[in-house]
């Protein structure tokens, strides 16, 4: 059903559809609007860090998301807290949402990418590409340098002739 023909439906029909899609989003999301502090009146500053990652997550879920990415997922979460959370994510991917999460620490039954840094995996050859990535990070910043200094200049040198246009018109 298209926006318009959704618009011809009749208001109290389209608020009961609202409705419905904002509760079917706090379920998935295991959030009761009752068990917050000041029911559904609750700021969200007021939130406990696992009820504002449901929070977060009901809103992202009443797009109909097909990825629902989160950033940070267990900062701040305790064991119980965390292991809440990942069974939340896993209910939301059984439902056909794709889930990708950056946390420091992940379940061992979840699939896991690292880009480098502490932590990477090993390079599956066995080589070493330390050097040959270090070499290059030196011809780069060595270019990047010479390339800063080379812009200061042009900047020292327009700044003083715009001061210098200044003062001949009598400007400064």
């Amino acid at each position: 059903e298209g926006p318009v023909r959704a618009l011809l439906r009749p208001r109290g029909e389209r608020r009961h559809a609202a409705r419905a899609r904002i509760d079917a989003a706090l379920a998935a999301a295991g959030l009761d609007l009752a068990t917050l502090p000041k029911g559904p009146r609750t700021s969200v500053r007021d939130l406990e860090r696992l009820e504002a990652l449901r929070l977060s997550v009901a809103i992202a879920l009443l797009g109909a998301p097909r990825l629902l990415a989160l950033d940070d997922l267990d900062l701040k979460l305790s064991d119980a807290e965390r292991a809440e959370a990942w069974s939340l994510l896993r209910s939301i991917a059984a439902a056909g949402t794709t889930v990708l999460a950056v946390c420091s620490e992940a379940p061992d039954d979840v699939t896991v990418l690292r880009t480098g840094g502490e932590g990477a995996e090993p390079d599956p050859a066995g080589e070493s590409t330390e050097s040959a990535d270090t070499e290059k990070t030196e011809e780069a910043g060595q270019a990047g340098q010479a390339e800063q200094a080379e812009k200061t200049q042009k900047t020292e040198d327009t700044t003083k002739g715009a001061d210098d246009a200044l003062a001949e018109a009598g400007r400064a």
